[in-house]
This record gives structure tokens, sequence and C-alpha cells, in this order.
């Protein structure tokens, strides 16, 4: 029977110690995985910070290599992937930024197209921030129809750990992507508001104007006249408001595009002249805004018949054009180049063959609009040089382009030449084709020429809205003037009531001045006689003493011989009395004779200011004196230099 207690006994002492291990095996791989955890966030945010950096000072090859490292990381513990998350999702916008900024879309693209293989978190949490930020990317990159499909998959995804800052990216992202693309207009809208509702939230007023201002050239397409104002207005209020130059570049530019589309080119000009005028500040800040404002105003300038002005703001543009995609502006700049060699060039061959070929790189990479514009002047470029078999190839790509079973592409097509061509040509089957079209277009354009009335009516009250506005701000401009006249008068009243005052009591304090000056040179000349006798009877004393000391052995120890240039005399005195002191002294350190004299004099207890006052030196030199004295005897810190020099007395 004890012997199974025995057993028993062992059994539970063995099953304790069991789980006793097991515990501290627990404890010490959840304190590692807490040390490797917090080690990978300080890695992912140091990358990320060194990143920033060198993104402002414009390193952009390094920006990218950190923010890439912040990006690729990784983790096993669930805690620690939601803590990276942030500065992950962060990281990829950043170096989409970068990117931007450097103008390698291109290169974007395919350093984005690697991130899912290389970074755990943004595979296992962040797959929705992924497809967004690839798609705004391959939209950069001219790849529509990839960066289109890419955005519906992100959109369909949903989202871990949502923030307004990660919703409004998406919205944005999304009608940055399909901003062109006429059948989602609605899905664009939407989703421009609901960014805007998260901007909102997150009070970041620099990115509420941003999505305004895209709002209000929506607007403009979906021929929401009055909305569209305001709402670019608006977005140029909150830029100034928010100190945002480049948005403020942004909704100026916006406005001077919307005049121009509803041919109002007089009010176009105004609001381009200011986008060209905030461009010339900002040279250099972002290539795709300041191209866009001086081609806007190249455009305007062609609207007013003003060729040679249109050619100096496209090749002011030009430069920025470089590292940019084809459609942000150089189709455009092409474009209108090539219509002016064809039309304004006296029909010089070289001149329209130049032409051609800038059409043709319209034709080849340039939206739907502006290839159909260029198959137009194409067409005519053909026509004048008698090349009638392009001519007519170039009347069927438009015609195609221009027709759609539901409604033709609105362009300002002149179909009079090209009706009196195929009459000329005997071509009645363009012809039909063209007249049914010149139809459909002249009843668009009569729809334009309305909106373009409600769009001049518009102005008008807005014109007189501003001038009532402007008025009641003369008018409290008034009263602000007359309230700061009223309280300078007021202020220069007391200034003045107040300088008397401080005028009578300037005289007065002279006046008390003057007695109490009288009043302390009588004391003075007390105090003088009081010191001539002080001084004498001083005199009288000290020469009592002095006849004393004459009585008094001189050959008593003490250093007020030095004082009277005695110092061989003190020598002598002080080895009588310590014969072995200069020996042992001598024999731990090399002295010369001054220091030796110094050594005697601690040895008699006198300070440095004795030593000072004695030897006829500066304190600070006794200072630097003792620190020799301490450095030839390799002295401590914490040792005492007197204590040292009284134990060779003994």
């Amino acid at each position: 029977m004890q012997g199974l207690k025995r057993h028993v006994a062992c059994l539970v002492a063995i099953l304790m110690v069991v789980v006793l291990l097991a515990s501290c095996g627990k404890n010490a791989t959840t304190a590692s995985f807490d040390r490797q955890g917090d080690s990978i966030l300080a890695y992912c945010q140091q990358q990320y910070e060194t990143a920033v950096e060198y993104q402002r000072d414009r390193d952009y090859e390094h920006s990218i290599e950190h923010f890439r490292k912040a990006i690729d990381v990784d983790s096993h513990d669930k805690n620690v992937c939601d803590s990276l998350l942030s500065t992950v999702t962060l990281s990829m916008v950043r170096l989409l930024n970068a990117y931007q900024s450097k103008g390698d879309p291109e290169g974007c693209v395919q350093n984005l197209s690697t991130v899912v293989s290389t970074s755990g978190v943004v595979r296992k949490y962040a797959m929705r921030d992924y497809y967004s930020v690839m798609a705004y990317a391959l939209s950069r990159a001219d790849s529509i129809s990839a960066a289109e499909h890419m955005m519906d998959e992100a959109l369909a995804l949903p989202i871990y750990h949502y923030t307004p800052k990660r919703l409004f990216r998406d919205y944005a992202y999304a009608a940055a992507v399909f901003y062109s693309n006429v059948d989602r207009q609605d899905d664009v809208i939407h989703w421009c508001q609901m960014a805007i509702t998260q901007a909102k939230l997150m009070h970041d007023q620099i990115n509420v104007q941003w999505v305004t201002s895209l709002l209000g050239s929506l607007y403009k397409r979906t021929n929401r006249l009055s909305e569209s104002i305001d709402l670019l207005l608006s977005s140029v209020d909150d830029a100034r408001e928010a100190g945002d130059m480049l948005g403020l570049l942004n909704a100026y530019t916006a406005l001077a595009d919307l005049y121009l589309h509803w041919e109002i080119p007089e009010h176009a000009d105004l609001y381009a002249d200011l986008a060209v005028e905030m461009a010339d500040t900002l040279q250099g800040e972002n290539p795709m805004l300041l191209s866009n404002a001086y081609i806007t105003k190249g455009c305007v300038m062609g609207a007013l018949e003003e060729h040679d002005s249109l050619r100096y703001f496209f090749s002011r543009a030009q430069k920025y054009m470089e590292n940019l995609p084809y459609n942000s502006g150089q189709c455009d700049i092409d474009l209108m180049t090539a219509r002016h060699l064809v039309k304004h060039t006296n029909n010089d061959a070289d001149s329209i063959r130049a032409g051609i070929r800038l059409l043709q790189k319209v034709v080849d990479g340039a939206t739907q609009t502006l290839q159909a514009q260029a198959y137009q002047d194409l067409f005519d470029a053909h026509r004048r040089l008698r090349d009638y078999a392009h001519a007519n190839l170039m009347l069927d790509s438009l015609y195609e382009k221009m027709y759609s079973p539901d409604e033709p592409l609105m362009l300002n097509v002149d179909f009079e030449p090209i009706v009196r061509y195929c009459m000329d040509k005997e071509d009645y089957r363009r012809l039909d084709s063209f007249l049914s079209l010149m139809l459909d277009t002249q009843r668009l354009k009569n729809e334009k020429d309305a909106g373009s009335k409600r769009m001049r009516a518009i102005i008008k009250l807005q014109m007189e809205k501003r001038e009532r506005q402007m008025e009641l701000h003369a008018v409290e401009m008034y009263n602000h003037r007359l309230q700061i006249y009223i309280y300078f008068l007021a202020a220069l009243l007391i200034l003045v009531v107040l300088g008397v005052f401080a005028l009578y009591q300037r005289r007065f304090f002279q006046r008390r001045k003057r007695l109490a000056d009288l009043r302390i040179a009588t004391l003075q000349g007390r105090v003088e006689n009081e010191r001539l006798q002080k001084e004498s009877i001083g005199r009288k004393l000290s020469q009592l003493i002095t006849d004393m000391q004459t009585t008094n052995d001189l050959e008593t120890l003490t250093p007020q011989l030095l004082r009277d240039k005695g110092e061989p005399r003190f020598r002598q005195l002080f080895n009588q009395f310590h014969p072995h002191f200069l020996p042992r002294i001598n024999g731990m350190a090399s002295l010369g004779k001054r220091e030796e004299i110094l050594c005697m004099l601690i040895a008699m207890g006198q300070d440095s200011q004795q030593l000072s006052e004695l030897m006829g030196i500066a304190p600070r030199s006794v200072y630097m004196a003792r620190h020799r004295l301490r450095q030839k005897m390799n002295m401590e810190k914490d040792e005492q230099l007197e204590e040292l020099i009284r134990s060779f007395m003994n």
C-alpha cells in the first residue's frame, strides 16, 4: 500500500514538472513572438520614414526602394499584421506617387506586379488595396481595359479593417480609372460623391477639393451646367482656403475647359490665364497638371484664332510631356499642331504630310473623340494632296467612329466640304450616310447651343450675384474703415492725454531728482570727511605695528617673507624645520623651483587666494599649477593634493 502511494506521488510530481516546463516554454515562445513582432513593426516603420524623407528630397529611386522594403514584410502573428497593415497600404500609395513624380508609369506597373508574391501582409489582408492601387497605375500607363477590370475586382472584394482614408482612395481611384468611360459616367459620379463623403470624415480639405473638381468636370459632360459651375467655383474656394496651390491650378484649368467646351472662349480665357499664372509659380511641382494648364490655354487661343499664341503655349507644355502617357496631353498637342499644318500653311505639301504623320499618331493612341477629329483632318489633308483613295478611307473611319445606333458622337464637324466632295465624286452612298449623320449631329448641336445659351444665362446670373456680393462687400468695407477711423481717433486722444500726463510726471520727478541730488551731495561730503579721518588713524596704527614687528624675530618661519622677496631665506628656514620634505617630494616627481615653493606653501596650509597673492600670479595660474602637479604625481581624480603633500612633512 505504501509502495503504491509512493508511485502515485512520483507520478504527480512528474506531471507538475511537465506542466511547469510547458508553461515556461509557452511563455518563452510568446516572448520570442513579441520580440519578433516588435522588430518587424520597427523595421517596417523605419523603411517607410526613410522613404518619405527621400521622396521629400525628390530622390525617387531610393524612395521607391525603401517603400518596397516596407511593403515586403510578413508575420505569422495576426496582431502584428494588423499593426503593419496601415503602413504597408500607405507605402503602396506613396510608391505609386513616387513613380508618378518620376514620370515612369510603366515602371510602376512592373514594380507592383511582383508585390503579391513578396508581401505576405498584402497577400493575406490587403488584396483590395493592392488591386485598387494597381488599377490606377495601369490607367496611368494607358492600359485602360486592364485597369477597369482590376478596379471592378477591387470594389467587389471586402475591405479588411476599413478606414475612411482607404475607402476614399478606392472611390477616388475608381472615379479616375473610369473617368473616360462614357458607359460608366453615373458610376463615376457616385464614386466621386462617396469619395467626398469619406474625405470630409477625415477632415481632409485638400482631397475634398480635388474630387469636387473632378465631379464638376463630370457634370460638364452630362450637361448639368449649374451644378458643374457651382462645384468648380466651390473647388476654387476650397483650394484657396486650404492653401493647396496645385488644387487651385487644377480647378482653374477645369473651369477654363468647361467654358471652352460650351464655346464661351472669352470666359475660358479668363480662367486659363489664372491657371497659367499659377503654373508659372509652380514649375516642376506636377508635370501632368502644369502641361494640362498650358495645353488648355493653347486650345483657348486656338478657339480665339490666335495661332501664334497657340504654338507658344503648346511649346511650353511640351517640356513637361516627355515622361507622361500619350493621352495625358500630347495627343491634344499633336492634333492641334497637325490641324494648323494642314489648314493654315497655304497647301504646302511638306507641311500637310507632316500634319498627316502627327494625325496618324493621334489615330493610333488617342481617345475615341480625338481619333474621330483626327480622321476628319486626315480626310481634309489627303483631299488637299488629291489622294482620294486615302481620303475615302478616312471618311469611312470617321463615319464608323461617329455613328452609333443610340447616339452619334458629338463633334464640331464641318460637313460642307464632305458633302461637296461626295457630290463631286458622285459618291451617293457616302453622301446619304453623312447627310443622315449631319442631321443627327445638327440635333445634338442644337441641344448644345441651347446648353450654351443656358450657360451664358447662368454666367450672367452669377455675374449679377457676384456684383451684388461685391456691393455688399464694399458697404462692409466702408463700415469697417469707418470703425477703424473711430478707433484710430479714440486711440490718438488717449495717446495725447497720456502724453500730457507723462510730461507732467516727468517734470515732477525732475524736481524731486534735483532735491535728492542735493541731499546725496551733502551726504557724500560727510562720508568723504569720515574716510579721510579713518585713513589718518589707519596710517598712525600701521606705523605703530611696523615698529612692533621690527622687534620680532625675523627668523620665524612665515610665508610673509615671500612678499619681501625673501624666497632664499624662506627656503632656508623651511628646510631647517622639514629637511626631508623636498627630497621626498622630488623622489616622487621631478619639480621646478616654482613648483617646490608651491608645494611648501600648500604644506603650510595656504589656500588658492593666498597662493595667488604670495606668488604674484593670477588665480587661474594657481589652478593650472595645481593641475600640473597632479599630473606629475599621477594622482587619481578622487585624491586630495593637500593631503598628499602634507604627508611628505612627517
